[in-house]
């Protein structure tokens, strides 16, 4: 593989905004910058400053994903959550199979939507069906304690895989 460029002590463009590394969770320790820089953590986090305070730094989540299996989702199981002072909308891709016979399976993309506080809209479209769906599967997002959630329920143990896309704030 080629390095292509090599930054070292941060990189500055145009007096606006800088790229820096570190170690450091800047929203927690704090790191002055202008905002809109970007702070790549040593960990792999990437954040970006979205205030005028050392503290003002905001993870991005590019792509979040998840997976289980051979889960009880009988009352409902949350299989993600974000909070929604972090993001207003938020896209999955959802694939659910049954435990018991895995050649049955759904596919949904489900967006949901909230007003910062309680208020919640959703729609799971774009179904794919493969042979007959778990028993009694249902997709919902919901609000539970600051967190929208998505939500799957089914009268059989299931298996799931997620992935969750952060629509931007504006």
């Amino acid at each position: 593989m080629s390095n292509y460029f090599k930054v070292q002590d941060g990189l500055e463009l145009h007096n606006d905004v800088v790229v820096v590394d570190g170690a450091i969770n800047p929203s927690s320790v704090g790191y002055a910058a202008p905002q809109g820089s970007l702070y790549c953590q040593t960990n792999g986090d990437v954040w970006r400053k979205y205030g005028a305070g050392d503290t003002d730094w905001s993870r991005i989540e590019i792509l979040v994903t998840g997976t289980a299996s051979d889960q009880d989702a009988s009352s409902g199981l949350a299989v993600d959550s974000v909070a929604v002072a972090d993001y207003a909308a938020i896209k999955w891709f959802l694939m659910v199979k049954s435990n018991a016979t895995p050649a049955n399976r759904r596919a949904y993309e489900v967006y949901g939507l909230n007003d910062d506080s309680t208020g919640i809209d959703y729609t799971a479209y774009a179904v794919l069906k493969v042979n007959t769906k778990p028993s009694n599967l249902q997709i919902s997002v919901d609000i539970d304690s600051g967190n929208m959630r998505l939500i799957v329920t089914a009268s059989e143990n299931i298996d799931y895989s997620w992935v969750r896309i952060p629509v931007i704030d504006i």
